[in-house]
């Protein structure tokens, strides 16, 4: 049986955090999420993450979810 990188990433998002929500995310992404950070600093709140490190060697992000992803029953 062949494995994929998802099942590891299913695996550690829910030995960490209960759940398997997580996603794969861009460098613009990150940036916003930094940008974001920065922000909650000025006003003075408390940051919601311990810091993010990045650089130009940055091959993909993955970003793991507080909160389990919400189920969308379709009728």
């Amino acid at each position: 049986m062949s494995s994929y990188h998802g099942d590891a990433l299913d695996v550690a998002c829910e030995e960490n955090l209960g759940h398997t929500n997580w996603g794969y995310a861009s460098l613009e992404d990150l940036e916003r999420i930094v940008a974001r950070e920065k922000a909650r600093i000025k006003e003075g709140k408390k940051p919601t993450s311990e810091g993010i490190g990045f650089g130009d060697d940055i091959e993909c992000l993955v970003i793991f979810y507080n909160e389990p992803l919400e189920e969308v029953e379709y009728e």
